[in-house]
C-alpha cells in the first residue's frame, strides 16, 4: 500500500541547476508491514514484474513465492523457444 506521492530534489552533476526532482512515496509492505520511503518508479516496476498489484519491501521481494522462474514459461515465452510446433495429442 502506498501513501501520497511527493517530490524530492536529488543533487546531481548532470543537470543545469545541479538538482533533479523525483517522485517518492512511503510504502507499506503487504507481506511484513514494514514502512519505507522509496521511489515511485520502483513500485511501478515491481508491480509490473510480478504481474500483481502488491507492494513488497526489498527483503520480502526475494521470497520464493514472489519469484517467477525462467523455466516455468511455456512455448513462445520460454527462453529456448525456436518457433516450432507443438502437438497436443501426444
Amino acid at each position: 500500500m502506498i501513501e501520497e506521492i511527493f517530490l524530492k530534489k536529488i543533487k546531481t552533476k548532470f543537470t543545469k541547476t545541479g538538482f533533479k526532482s523525483e517522485k517518492w512515496t512511503n510504502r507499506i509492505c503487504d507481506e511484513c508491514g514494514k514502512s519505507e520511503e522509496v521511489r515511485y518508479g520502483a513500485i511501478v516496476r515491481g508491480r509490473k514484474k510480478r504481474k500483481k498489484n502488491i507492494d513488497l519491501c526489498k527483503k520480502c521481494s526475494y521470497l520464493i513465492k514472489y519469484k517467477s522462474s525462467v523455466f516455468c514459461k511455456i512455448m513462445e515465452e520460454a527462453v529456448n523457444w525456436k518457433g516450432g510446433k507443438y502437438d497436443w495429442r501426444i
